[in-house]
């Protein structure tokens, strides 16, 4: 704390002979945040962010999943209509699919629900990093064109066994023969006004105790 001290009170000339470099590297990973937050924040004037969904009651329900054929998805509206999306390109991923929708306005105004058994991509967008560049230049992408679209999207992972049962995980391969593709309602499999507790029972406390 006292050398810390001495660089605030003291030239750098005190620094230097404390053992401190005058200068500091920059990290690649700076350099990235950086131009993200100037991405971000590229406007003359104060970015408004509404704080709820102008569109409560337009809430939609969106599940990918990314196969060796392909990616396949649905989007489930409030009226229970539900849209398919079965991609063949290897380079389709839930999150390019959904950045799709919100730039061409399906979505605007509205809250954005999405599943994926892929944990990686439902962290990265919480936390805003990844090492990986090209992941870190779509999660971007998206943030962007979520707040210029006022799409309030909540990203959350499933296990692999809730994909199977919602009948998303055999899109890709072609497999119509589970789940939503057979008419069930998309949010039996993902019953968001349940409380953890609620689904995982018992379970849960001693976890959270331990």
């Amino acid at each position: 704390m006292e050398a810390a001290l001495l660089l605030e009170t003291q030239d750098l000339s005190t620094a230097a002979a404390a053992g401190y470099p005058s200068l500091t590297l920059v990290t690649p990973e700076l350099v990235i945040h950086c131009e993200a937050l100037l991405e971000l924040f590229d406007s003359d004037e104060s970015v408004a962010v509404y704080i709820r969904p102008i569109s409560l009651s337009s809430y939609r329900y969106y599940v990918g999943d990314a196969s060796r054929e392909g990616l396949g998805g649905a989007t489930q509206y409030p009226d229970g209509t539900i849209s398919f999306h079965r991609r063949r390109f290897k380079f389709e991923r839930s999150t390019e699919s959904i950045l799709l929708e919100v730039r061409v306005g399906k979505h605007d105004g509205c809250p954005l629900w999405a599943f994926t058994d892929n944990g990686c991509w439902s962290a990265v967008w919480r936390k805003g990093l990844s090492t990986a560049k090209h992941l870190f230049d779509l999660v971007l992408k998206l943030k962007v064109a979520c707040r210029e679209h006022e799409v309030y999207l909540s990203v959350c992972h499933i296990s692999g066994n809730r994909m199977i049962e919602t009948g998303v995980d055999g899109l890709s391969r072609g497999d119509f023969d589970a789940g939503i593709s057979l008419g069930y309602d998309l949010c039996h499999y993902l019953p968001l006004v349940r409380t953890a507790f609620e689904v995982a029972g018992n379970a849960i406390i001693p976890w959270l105790k331990s």
